[in-house]
């Protein structure tokens, strides 16, 4: 029921806000942890229209990679994202989002790749060890096993999120 409150209540924000508004980072972040994707990708569609030259612009871009790996939407779009996002910051957050791309599209090779230069900037990343541990499964790899252990340590519900949202 707190989901559905709150869902509302982000829609009327929602509703409100101008198209350029700073607030939609934000809104895009709330809808995605409420996994609504779409409307998380509508309003980072509408700030990174209106904010080009924005500093921001590399966050947004990744978080609209993310929402779009997430959902399971539009692969090739939102690793176009997630490269532009890398090409300007190259951060844990970002090649672990680009890794989840690579996953979802089969790229096993591609998203260890990714998961591990996550991991050596942040370790403790629950989402890379998972992902990385997945990928590796998918290569009959037994590290994998001890990558999903490992992300399940971190984030016991982490497993079964990924796998409600279709990434095994």
């Amino acid at each position: 029921l707190k989901d559905v409150d709150a869902a509302k209540d982000l829609d009327a924000v929602d509703a409100a806000l101008p198209s350029e508004a700073d607030e939609r980072l934000a809104a895009a972040r709330m809808f995605e942890q409420l996994d609504q994707f779409g409307k998380a990708i509508a309003d980072l569609n509408l700030w990174i229209s209106a904010h080009p030259d924005d500093s921001r612009q590399p966050m947004a871009l990744n978080d609209r990679c993310r929402a779009r790996a997430l959902s399971g939407q539009d692969p090739q779009l939102a690793l176009k994202d997630c490269n532009a996002a890398l090409r300007r910051v190259k951060s844990a957050e970002f090649l672990d989002s680009r890794g989840l791309v690579e996953l979802r599209m089969a790229d096993y090779d591609r998203a260890i790749e990714d998961y591990s230069s996550a991991l050596r900037l942040d370790p403790k990343n629950a989402w890379s060890l998972c992902g990385r541990g997945l990928a590796r499964g998918h290569k009959n790899d037994p590290a994998g096993r001890a990558d999903l252990d490992a992300a399940k340590a971190i984030d016991p519900t982490l497993p079964a999120r990924a796998k409600a949202l279709g990434i095994s």
